[in-house]
């Protein structure tokens, strides 16, 4: 169980984190700088240094978006055989709300 422990805490931390995440992003938008609507409709140009900070943030963005919702479990090939580690991974996705039959993949070394 303590693997479920572990998974709820995790759980715990990413809410807080998006809650950071969403007071930060209000922040930036009452006064944050960058390329705006208005710069871009005034016929200002970002300077390359804006233009490359952006880039590098949607590549970022875009990555965490296809990842955020993968899990992966490892460490359960100690168990005395391959029913007990479905078990256990079975637990874990039941705590996380996972529905095994969509979703769940498994790939063994």
């Amino acid at each position: 169980m303590a693997l479920v422990t572990v998974v709820k805490s995790q759980s715990d931390q990413i809410k807080e984190l998006k809650t950071q995440l969403e007071e930060s992003k209000k922040a930036n938008d009452n006064g944050g700088a960058g390329c705006t609507w208005t710069s871009i409709f005034s016929g200002r140009k970002p300077s390359d240094q804006t233009q490359a900070l952006i880039a590098s943030v949607n590549k970022e963005i875009s990555e965490k978006a296809r990842l955020e919702n993968n899990v992966t479990i490892t460490g359960l090939g100690i168990g005395a055989n391959e029913d007990e580690d479905i078990e256990k991974v079975d637990r874990v996705l039941n705590a996380l709300n996972i529905d095994r039959s969509k979703t769940a993949k498994a790939y063994q070394e």
